[in-house]
């Protein structure tokens, strides 16, 4: 079955929502942004692919990705972009009324950039209180930090190890290896130093930890792993919002 709203009619979505107590979108977002040897579009191209899988295996379905969202320390560099908070927050906000007035009752953010954590959390507030619709959001690197540092042994970082192996593991053929260490060279970002632009695109969160590897099974192999955490966080989530009966 075809997740993604895109790809549906409207037909598909009215048989969607006849046929499910609990009514779901998946909303994949993230920016444009620097990310070393991975793609501008990192943020949102691993949001998205997490979202697809998750809604074949939770029977969601899939709103079309919001790619731009607040860049801010590395918005100097080349392809980075931005839009102004309110204007982030006025499209999700749209976006929410658009799925209550078809009768859509939760919406699952899945967000892949720290920038946008706190404007999507006063928007969701706003939300839940407007519109009366669920909102859950994701911020995965974060739910996943543990996990990355079992995994890889080491922490990740903006650039790094884990969002490198996440990008290796959806779209390898984007990954510039030849361009690590020849024109870019990580840095560590250190606790009370803020630079704009920070002098690179990719970010160390600990001295010695978190330069990607080119190891695509091992990549493959986080993914599944990020995207079970995820899966098993919200269905605990939405196992308890049935015991309490929230609709």
């Amino acid at each position: 079955m075809e997740r993604r709203m895109l790809y549906l009619n409207n037909f598909d979505i009215d048989q969607y929502l006849k046929t499910h107590k609990v009514k779901t979108v998946l909303l994949p977002i993230g920016t444009m942004e620097a990310h070393g040897i991975i793609p501008l579009g990192t943020d949102s191209i691993i949001p998205s692919k997490l979202a697809l899988d998750i809604a074949e295996t939770m029977d969601f379905l899939v709103a079309p990705t919001i790619n731009y969202g607040i860049t801010s320390s590395l918005l100097p560099y080349p392809g980075s972009n931005t839009v102004r908070p309110d204007t982030f927050k006025n499209l999700i906000g749209d976006i929410a009324k658009g799925l209550v007035k078809d009768g859509f009752n939760r919406l699952v953010i899945i967000n892949g950039h720290g920038g946008n954590i706190n404007a999507i959390k006063e928007i969701t507030r706003i939300i839940y209180d407007k519109l009366n619709l669920i909102c859950i959001t994701l911020n995965w690197w974060l739910i996943c930090s543990e996990l990355t540092e079992d995994h890889f042994k080491q922490r990740g970082g903006h650039g790094g190890i884990d969002e490198t192996a996440m990008i290796q593991a959806i779209c390898p053929q984007t990954v510039k290896w030849e361009l690590l260490e020849q024109k870019i060279e990580g840095r560590v970002h250190h606790q009370g130093v803020d630079s704009v632009p920070f002098p690179s695109t990719i970010i160390y969160y600990k001295t010695g930890e978190g330069k990607p590897v080119d190891d695509e099974v091992n990549s493959q192999q986080y993914y599944r792993k990020v995207q079970k955490k995820l899966v098993e966080i919200l269905k605990d989530i939405f196992s308890q919002f049935e015991h309490f009966n929230f609709n």
